[in-house]
């Protein structure tokens, strides 16, 4: 099992798996009561990723969350369609996957 440790501290793009992860696992979860999206958008800033297709999926969450949508997987694959961004992030297959990494990912506290 392969891991990267890229960090935010010295401002290179954030490639660990773990974190990207847990902040799209949340972000997916989130609901009225429980939502993570406001905090992690005040950290994370455009350019953090370590991959563009999961700076799109992130820019899809933002978006729907500054709209007051709800932000699981079929709004997100709704407004990934409605932008254009799903073919160009490797289609439902491709975000499925990225998804999976999230449940595959266990949380550490």
């Amino acid at each position: 099992m392969t891991t990267d440790t890229s960090t935010q501290l010295d401002g290179a793009a954030v490639a660990d798996k773990d974190w990207r992860s847990l902040v799209w696992g949340a972000c997916m979860l989130a609901t009225p009561a429980y939502d993570p999206i406001a905090d992690a958008a005040r950290i994370i800033e455009p350019g953090d990723w370590y991959m563009p297709a999961h700076e799109t999926v992130w820019t899809a969450i933002t978006r729907l969350h500054g709209q007051s949508q709800p932000t699981g997987l079929p709004m997100v694959v709704a407004e990934l369609t409605k932008s254009g961004d799903l073919a160009r992030i490797g289609g439902r297959i491709a975000l499925s996957q990225m998804v999976d990494a999230c449940v595959d990912t266990p949380a550490r506290f």
